[in-house]
């Protein structure tokens, strides 16, 4: 049997889901390394609470969903509740601390898979969470194309309303240049990149938050703090946004 068909095939669907989450934790575990970081890793057997992994470097921790993608699925069924913030953040991003308005601040890994013309397998990393979004939604980044652009802007209200579940289209996703730019994407401090999230969350505080605009004080003027958002986010991922 090939690889291609292993890959494939429904009924090796827990060995390669286990397989491609130990090549998660040893290339995640290695970019702590090069920081001279140690990095803590908590799995369970079966998902039960929306997300998959837990990362632990003693500084952050986060809690993430994990899909591994081989064909041409293009949308996800993300609970909403990973991705909605946590009580101590909610007011950067004007969500109220209610149970429909709070969530655990966790993030969506997406292992993308390709075999190369030698029948190798590689693995691409594509990430996003409500800092991304929130990234998207004030315009910060966006999509090339209007469509994808407003399909994507539109999923951190859309997070706000109701229950269960929201389809997360690829678009959202940004794909990272490495296993430290996809931890970086996530909050950790394995590049430098400068403090994008605290910034971002800060722009959000003023445009729809419900922090005091006086307590807030951007690096730069709102615009150009934007631009340095984005170049930073240049730094970690491979696109054009």
């Amino acid at each position: 049997m090939s690889l291609d068909k292993f890959l494939k095939k429904d009924e090796f669907l827990h060995d390669r889901e286990a397989m491609l989450m130990h090549k998660l934790v040893f290339d995640c575990r290695l970019a702590f390394a090069k920081n001279n970081c140690r990095l803590q890793v908590l799995t369970g057997e079966v998902d039960h609470n929306g997300f998959d992994v837990v990362f632990d470097d003693g500084d952050t921790w986060k809690r993430f969903q994990v899909k591994v993608v081989y064909g041409k699925t293009a949308t996800w069924e993300i609970h909403k509740r990973l991705l909605r913030p946590t009580p101590n953040v909610a007011d950067y991003f004007g969500y109220e601390c209610s149970p429909e308005g709070i969530g655990i601040c966790g993030g969506v890994i997406l292992q993308e898979l390709n075999l190369d013309k030698l029948g190798e397998l590689t693995v691409k990393y594509r990430y996003t969470d409500l800092d991304i979004l929130r990234a998207f939604n004030l315009g910060i980044i966006k999509r090339k194309h209007g469509k994808s652009n407003k399909a994507v802007s539109g999923l951190f209200d859309a997070l706000k309303m109701g229950y269960g579940e929201i389809s997360v289209p690829k678009g959202a996703f940004l794909e990272a240049r490495g296993p430290e730019e996809l931890m970086a994407l996530a909050g950790f401090n394995t590049c430098d990149c400068g403090p994008w999230i605290v910034w971002t969350r800060w722009i959000s505080a003023l445009r729809g938050g419900f922090i005091r605009p006086e307590a807030i004080t951007l690096p730069a003027e709102e615009e150009k703090t934007k631009e340095l958002i984005r170049e930073s986010l240049l730094k970690l991922t491979t696109e054009s946004v």
